[in-house]
């Protein structure tokens, strides 16, 4: 359960990191 977790957050780091660079981007 701990495990999935940590892997969901990554997920969503990654995710926001995306969004951030896209915004960067344009």
């Amino acid at each position: 359960m701990y495990k999935v977790f940590i892997i969901e957050d990554e997920y969503l780091i990654r995710n926001n990191l995306r969004e951030q660079i896209t915004v960067l981007g344009s």
